[in-house]
């Protein structure tokens, strides 16, 4: 690639390769510098990732904001498509903690500002980020923010829209839509991640220690937990709270933090954006903006702006009414004569002070310029608010219709199932048996494993029955499910006192080499009796390989119908949830089943089958958690 060229630009020397496309530092004839973003060859193959790539990159480059990296040119290099961007010298905040620096609360306040300015344009030009985070906010040699990779998003989804259950931004930071379903967010989604993010500038700690906590442990306090604010100042805390709400119509459109100034250079916006509906947007900070001086009350401030303004349009009748004179010969009044813009007026206020004969005739003509702009600033933030929520109520309209058409459907749906099911139970009884009390299906598997019907503690397939940690016999209290209460750790993962493979994780260095549930710690053979076990990975791996699954409903009860593709038995397991700390997640929606198998080599977390409405696959997780368990035995 070195020696070629794009938009008058040759590239030099490469800067790093990334999981998308590979960086060049380049400079043109008179040697203006440049980033050239060039696409991987891998990625090029697919022309909807080219596609995106260009459409992106032809909204940025029309973008203009000091605070959002230039965007000067796009097209393509040997057929691969290329983007000609601002060379930035400086680091981003991501790398700056990573060194152990720490921020002043004037840094933070002029950056919040700066970020807010960049947001509301282009949130006002339909673009959301959807990946704010550290590391995507560079401060150059000025001290300045510049946003980076912008539309980066989106270009990913066009790459990552085949890899199921991939999220598209930084988890760390994200909203909880945004948890939920990374693909369909708005520009409420980058309000969160904003304070998320400065939530971690202020305290330098992160949002969520992603060392001892799991993704999906993650993903449930973002979705349902408030984020834990107390390390804030009280001033960060209270101004960061509105922004943090679980629900988006909920958050505060995004202002000015205190009285610090955000403004930066010239600059353009960097790579491509996604549009969206109206956004509230900032108004353009003002080249001259003087305070106005404080009034007793709000009706006493009214008052004296009402009176600045009726001297100001006084004070320009009497001038445009007054006669031609000769020219004065005093310079006060030859400089006050000679002004010509508000910048002209306050020029002469400085250089001749409170004494100057025509010092009250310019401080009005500034005032009145104050007032103006005052009212057109706040006249725009109205107009966009109104717009803002003309468009929340046009999206709630259209939710409720579309929630109303998915309802019908359901029941149409729920009553061919219910149909479907009644015939095919009737046709299919005689393939079930009972053992000790309990019944099961024989599914004509390879291995000859025999399925119960019903979770342990539960009387009929649909139901929930008890929730288990790994390796306990017994329920634990509603409010229990973590480290601290589980029966074979010290209080936390790392403090395993049985079924120990790695001496990471036991307490001191334990290890015992159990990999298995032992008979009298499966809560099937402790429950059920003698013959009864709780699966192993195995016996999961082979119902998956020898059934068709359905996510179906049951007696009005939600879950997989498994069907044997050997002799058509069915097998139901119900959408029970799982239980963590004092709640009870996911039921109706979501179905967790203990196999018997640890994880090699992480013994804290555990094999088990799960499913919602779109998947069923066998996955891992801490031993802590609440599950169900679906015992089997021989034939």
């Amino acid at each position: 690639m070195q020696g070629k060229q794009i938009s008058g630009y040759t590239l030099q020397r490469s800067l790093g390769t990334g999981g998308m496309a590979e960086v060049w530092y380049a400079e043109n004839k008179i040697g203006k510098k440049a980033a050239v973003k060039i696409l991987l060859p891998k990625l090029c193959a697919d022309e909807n990732v080219k596609s995106r790539f260009y459409t992106e990159a032809k909204v940025m480059v029309e973008l203009d904001h000091p605070n959002i990296r230039q965007v000067y040119d796009y097209g393509d290099i040997d057929g691969r498509p290329t983007i000609v961007m601002e060379y930035l010298e400086g680091d981003d905040l991501k790398a700056r903690m990573k060194r152990g620096q720490r921020f002043t609360d004037e840094e933070l306040k002029r950056w919040w500002n700066q970020l807010v300015d960049a947001l509301n344009y282009t949130h006002q030009n339909g673009i959301v980020h959807r990946d704010i985070k550290p590391g995507n906010i560079f401060v150059d040699k000025s001290g300045n923010i510049k946003l980076l990779d912008f539309g980066i998003a989106k270009v990913r989804e066009s790459i990552s829209s085949t890899q199921t259950g991939q999220k598209l931004g930084t988890l760390m930071y994200m909203s909880p839509e945004q948890v939920k379903d990374s693909k369909h967010v708005d520009y409420h989604t980058d309000i969160y991640s904003l304070a998320v993010t400065f939530v971690h500038l202020v305290t330098g700690k992160k949002p969520y220690n992603s060392d001892t906590t799991s993704d999906f442990e993650i993903s449930e306090q973002i979705v349902y937990k408030p984020l834990d604010l107390s390390g804030l100042p009280m001033a960060w805390q209270s101004f960061l709270a509105s922004y943090l709400e679980k629900d988006p119509e909920k958050r505060s459109a995004l202002r000015y933090f205190g009285n610090v100034t955000a403004s930066a250079g010239h600059a353009e916006p960097d790579d491509e954006g996604t549009k969206v509906g109206d956004a509230p947007a900032k108004p353009t900070p003002q080249k001259v903006k003087p305070k106005p001086e404080p009034s007793e009350n709000p009706k006493s401030r009214k008052l004296l702006w009402i009176a600045f303004g009726v001297a100001a349009a006084v004070a320009l009748l009497v001038a445009l009414l007054r006669p031609q004179e000769p020219t004065p010969t005093d310079p006060d009044t030859q400089a006050y004569w000679s002004c010509q813009s508000v910048e002209d007026y306050l020029a002469y206020m400085r250089d001749y002070g409170r004494n100057a004969k025509h010092y009250a005739e310019a401080r009005s003509v500034v005032d009145k310029h104050v007032s103006d702009s005052t009212a057109r600033a706040q006249k725009a933030l109205a107009a966009t608010e109104a717009q803002q929520k003309a468009a929340a109520v046009r999206a709630k309209k259209s939710q409720l219709e579309e929630q109303a058409r998915i309802d019908a459907e359901a029941k149409a749906k729920k009553e061919a199932e219910a149909k479907a099911q009644k015939e095919a139970e009737t046709e299919r009884r005689g393939g079930n048996g009972s053992a000790g009390g309990h019944e099961y299906v024989d599914l004509g598997l390879p291995s000859g494993t025999l399925w119960a019907t019903c979770n342990i503690g539960a009387s009929k397939p649909e139901g929930n029955g008890n929730y288990y940690a790994w390796g306990e016999t017994k329920p634990q209290a509603s409010n229990a499910y973590s480290w601290n209460s589980y029966k074979y750790a010290d209080g936390g993962y790392d403090k395993l006192n049985k079924y120990c493979n790695n001496s990471k994780y036991g307490d001191n260095g334990f290890t015992d080499n159990l990999t298995t549930l032992q008979a009298g710690d499966d809560p099937a053979a402790a429950n059920w009796g003698s013959g009864w076990r709780t699966p192993s990975k195995s016996q999961w791996d082979e119902l998956l390989a020898n059934t068709t699954r359905q996510w179906t409903m049951r007696n009005g009860v939600s879950g997989r119908l498994f069907t044997s593709k050997m002799n058509g038995q069915t097998l139901f397991l119900p959408a029970a949830g799982d239980r963590w700390g004092g709640e009870l997640y996911g039921t109706g929606s979501r179905g967790r089943f203990w196999s018997r198998s640890l994880v090699t080599g992480n013994p804290g977390d555990a094999w088990y089958l799960g499913f919602g409405s779109g998947n069923c696959v066998m996955g891992s997780n801490s031993r802590r958690y609440g599950f169900s368990v679906r015992p089997v035995r021989e034939k």
